[in-house]
């Protein structure tokens, strides 16, 4: 959903730390950007810091489960 959104706001660059390699829409499992269907090209840079930044998600999603 966000990646669509992204491209449906015609955004010109997207820059983001950790991929989503399960379901991520911006080369993770696929890349919306440049799938065939999206009207609008963005430029995409992924994965800047990407161990710090997996590190810093797994441990908010473990703290997220641990308080349900």
């Amino acid at each position: 959903m966000c990646s669509s959104a992204l491209i449906q706001a015609r955004m010109g660059k997207v820059i983001f730390g950790a991929y989503d390699k399960k379901r991520g829409g911006l080369g993770g499992s696929i890349d919306l950007s440049k799938h065939k269907s999206a009207h609008h090209k963005m430029e995409i840079i992924g994965g800047i810091l990407e161990d710090e930044c997996s590190q810093i998600l797994q441990i908010w999603f473990k703290k997220l489960r641990t308080q349900k």
